[in-house]
């Protein structure tokens, strides 16, 4: 569970592999294109592909594709944002990984930047990731 209006990071990679010129895509709900990657190439910050929901709010971390990181980051989040997530690897076999995320009103009371993700992996593997989002993005 992430609070609207803060930034979160999806989790997505292969261990250790180079995917520098790989192809890889962030969809959510199955139908809506929230990041694509292809070969050095991608469709983020605002550029044709990107669904008008996510356009200007989603990157990915490019110093970190050495080191098998897809992941991304979806700044000011909105309710909308709230789906399943997947970040599938078309050219590799059985790389599909799936999050769901939840996000919910800010309530003045709260004072939590912490989302909790739960996600299930295209094997099976449940998991459970509390990431703390740093000063630093």
């Amino acid at each position: 569970m992430v609070m609207a209006g803060s930034d979160v990071v999806l989790p997505c990679s292969l261990d250790n592999k180079n995917i520098e010129l790989a192809l890889f895509d962030w969809m959510k709900d199955g139908r809506q294109d929230v990041f694509l990657y292809d070969d050095g190439t991608h469709d983020n910050n605002s550029c044709p592909g990107e669904d008008e929901q996510f356009k200007g709010r989603v990157s990915h971390f490019p110093d970190e594709l050495l080191h098998g990181n897809a992941s991304i980051i979806i700044r000011n989040t909105r309710l909308s944002d709230s789906g399943s997530y997947t970040c599938d690897f078309p050219h590799i076999q059985q790389k599909r990984f799936h999050i769901e995320l939840l996000v919910e009103r800010r309530a003045s009371d709260k004072d939590s930047d912490s989302p909790l993700l739960t996600g299930k992996h295209a094997r099976n593997k449940d998991f459970d990731l509390l990431h703390r989002l740093g000063k630093t993005f």
